[in-house]
């Protein structure tokens, strides 16, 4: 409604920058071959600029592709300039680390520092900048575990996660990183927006990043090891990003003509940089109380909320929902070592917190792609709402779960779940999730939890709209994710049962805030 809109878009506005821009500029990427297509298309599009933020680039085919597309664009554009920022931790992994770690079998999820460096050599600093992001100052642990470990331990307190995508005017924000599994069999939200104001924004963002960032030589070998910000880096960050955001928050002007509003956030916790923190518990706490008009889903890869947010969400009540990888879905699901047991970390956490009695009325869904289900779906309506609308994957009847059902997941060894953001959106009686029209949302790289708040750097946007072809078009988005959640009675009910046992719930309190 529109007072709710206006509401919510007064209180960020005092806040962060907000960007009035048309809703024809912004639309959402429905599926991971749809993200691949967009940026690819974005590459062969760019005449001035594109610059990338992610926490790595892959070494796989598909990777390869985009740098070779992002090799010809600059051949065919001589004006055309280029500028990476990537996790520096994930982009100097050895030979030896280079072994799966996170899902789907023998994927590897590390770097291509050698790729970068082809580009800065090929074609000059002067037009290619690539950039490693430092880590922040080690902690004893962190120290000793390294000089124990490895490296790659290294990446269980902080990593770089922010993830943008700009291709002259277009910003893509989403939480997916350019890799096969990304474009393949791995699902998340991806927002594009056409704005030539709010891609100069999120491009300050990035190279504000780079200036703190260590710069790839053309030649030489690669660094043993990430470089590292120091505790007066740290507080240098924080002043200069705060200054970044208040002095275009102080340019916003309000448009009378636009009916939809951007609303840029970044977070890192080892900087007292907390601005998604506040910009996200504002929007939760907006609308609270006015649960039997408008309902709340809220999507996390990884769901360990902070006990403050948590505390949010609960006071939704039944008007909450939460979507969450099921146990195959998990993007940890097939790693190998020590880390295939992180899965069942998260699994535990969400036992604990329903065991605490918090989540007695929020909805907590599965998600994983429609395939072999433990048991037929119960409690589901059925709407005849699946046609395509621009989104792949939409091949079956959506299923929407009924207001007494408190649990419901689903199994399917193929794919996983990275989706994050939170919609709120009014609901008409008797239509559950079939009318929902969301006119808030927010997307990016944060998880909403413990990691996103303390640790890792996130890039976010806050998008508030009166637009109703927009309304549809994130009604639809959020129908696409809960295509693949049906009912799992067995896995976890609200009557307390558990499917992890006293090890994994002792370690995931330990910890927890590193998940």
């Amino acid at each position: 409604r529109e007072s709710m809109s206006r509401r919510v878009t007064a209180a960020l506005s005092k806040r962060l920058p907000r960007f009035a821009v048309s809703a024809d500029e912004v639309n959402s990427l429905g599926s991971p071959g749809a993200f691949y297509r967009g940026i690819l298309d974005g590459i062969h599009k760019a005449r001035e600029r594109i610059v990338i933020s992610t926490l790595y680039i892959g070494s796989d085919r598909q990777a390869k592709a985009l740098l070779d597309a992002i090799k010809t664009a600059l051949r065919q554009s001589p004006g055309l300039h280029v500028t990476v920022l990537v996790d520096g931790n994930r982009n100097l992994r050895g030979p030896a680390q280079a072994a799966s770690h996170e899902g789907n079998g023998n994927q590897r999820h590390r770097g291509n520092f050698e790729a970068l460096q082809s580009l800065v050599k090929e074609f000059g600093g002067d037009r290619v900048g690539c950039y490693l992001f430092p880590n922040p100052p080690s902690t004893w642990l962190a120290w000793f575990l390294t000089s124990v470990i490895g490296g790659r331990i290294r990446e269980m307190f902080t990593v770089f996660h922010a993830k943008v995508y700009i291709f002259d005017d277009e910003v893509i924000l989403s939480g997916a990183n350019l890799s096969e599994v990304y474009f393949t069999t791995r699902q998340d939200r991806y927002v594009s927006i056409t704005n030539a104001s709010v891609s100069n924004f999120y491009k300050a963002v990035v190279l504000k990043l780079c200036n703190f960032s260590a710069r790839v030589a053309s030649e030489g070998a690669a660094p043993c090891q990430s470089p590292q910000l120091s505790s007066h880096d740290l507080g240098r960050l924080r002043t200069e990003f705060h200054a970044l955001f208040e002095t275009e928050r102080g340019e916003s002007r309000t448009d009378s003509h636009s009916d939809t509003y951007i609303f840029p956030a970044v977070e890192y916790g080892w900087a007292g940089l907390q601005l998604d923190t506040e910009a996200s518990s504002l929007l939760v706490s907006s609308y609270a109380n006015d649960c039997r008009a408008v309902s709340l889903i809220m999507s996390a890869g990884y769901l360990n909320p902070t006990p403050e947010f948590w505390e949010l969400l609960r006071r939704w009540g039944s008007a909450a929902s939460i979507i969450c990888p099921s146990l195959s879905a998990n993007g940890w699901h097939n790693a190998t070592g020590i880390t295939k047991h992180i899965p069942f970390l998260f699994r535990a956490r969400l036992e604990s917190l329903n065991a605490k009695g918090l989540g007695g009325c929020v909805k907590v869904l599965e998600w994983a792609r429609a395939g072999q289900q433990r048991r037929p779906p119960q409690g589901f309506q059925q709407p005849n709402d699946a046609g395509n609308h621009g989104f792949e994957g939409q091949g079956e009847d959506i299923k929407m779960i009924n207001k007494t059902c408190d649990y419901t997941g689903s199994e399917d060894e193929n794919w996983s779940y990275h989706a994050k953001g939170i919609w709120i959106g009014e609901t008409p009686p008797g239509e559950v999730w079939e009318g929902f029209r969301p006119f808030a949302t927010s997307f990016g790289s944060s998880n909403y939890n413990y990691r996103s708040r303390y640790r890792d750097f996130e890039v976010q946007a806050y998008l508030i709209t009166e637009n109703q072809r927009l309304k549809s078009i994130l009604g639809l988005e959020v129908r696409q994710l809960l295509n693949h959640v049906a009912s799992n009675s067995d896995v976890l009910t609200m009557q307390k049962e558990r499917v992890t046992n006293l090890f994994y719930r002792t370690w995931a309190h330990i910890a927890k805030t590193i998940l």
